[in-house]
């Protein structure tokens, strides 16, 4: 699948915010940016749309996807993302590490030089660059059993309000592929059709986001997109 080689790392940590989340599946996405730019909080595109991907790492076990599923208040992601193609060479990916507390979400991220993404080649060097990841010692003994399982597609658009204190991104074309160990050959694939929607801001915002959320003519859900991968390619499978 992949080869990845770390250099002197740009890292990044994203400060704690909340993360709301609307798993839309009666409508398409023109009818949730329809209900986003009529918003009364006047949320306006902020940047152009583009492709995100991410391989995600778990353990043998799936201990980071049980975690998740079990509703855990501390909930952890290990992932690989970049943006555009899917397969291809990719300069600057970042490794990332995200870290859910309840609806509060941070991100640690490394940048990483390269990833080459294909079907069927060896992936050891992005187990490997987990060596690089600056985390707490209970992950770093975790690090070394963790391995690319899924990689995840989506197309994104990109909103923020006229105060600035809140964002809000929209999903969909969501895709799934299943990797193997080992090889990491992406031997399944599988779709979501759901639009997802989310909503983010800083943790002094929490009771002004009340009236944003309400604003908005969909129900607050929980949505993982690893989870549903996860359960599309090997769960139900």
């Amino acid at each position: 699948m992949a080869r990845s080689t770390a250099r002197a790392p740009t890292d990044a940590t994203v400060a704690p915010r909340y993360e709301r989340k609307f798993r839309i599946e009666a409508c398409g996405r023109d009818v949730v940016t329809h209900a986003v730019l009529r918003h009364p909080h006047l949320f306006r595109e902020i940047f152009h749309e583009r492709f995100v991907n991410s391989v995600y790492y778990d353990t043998p076990e799936f201990r980071l996807y049980f975690n998740n599923v079990d509703g855990d208040a501390e909930r952890d992601k290990v992932r690989v993302r970049w943006y555009g193609a899917m397969v291809g060479d990719h300069v600057g990916p970042h490794l990332e590490r995200k870290r859910k507390f309840g609806l509060v979400g941070t991100k640690e991220s490394t940048q990483l030089e390269r990833l080459r993404v294909e079907p069927g080649v060896p992936g050891q060097e992005l187990v490997d660059a987990l060596d690089h990841v600056d985390v707490d010692p209970l992950l770093r003994a975790t690090n070394r059993a963790l391995r690319p399982v899924l990689l995840v597609r989506y197309r994104r658009r990109y909103y923020l309000s006229a105060c600035a204190r809140f964002r809000m991104t929209i999903d969909d074309q969501v895709k799934f592929v299943r990797m193997e160990p080992g090889i990491n050959a992406m031997t399944r694939a599988a779709t979501d059709d759901a639009v997802i929607l989310e909503l983010k801001y800083a943790l002094e915002d929490d009771a002004a986001a009340v009236s944003v959320a309400s604003a908005l003519p969909f129900r607050m859900t929980r949505n993982s997109k690893y989870v549903v991968g996860i359960d599309k390619l090997f769960v139900a499978g």
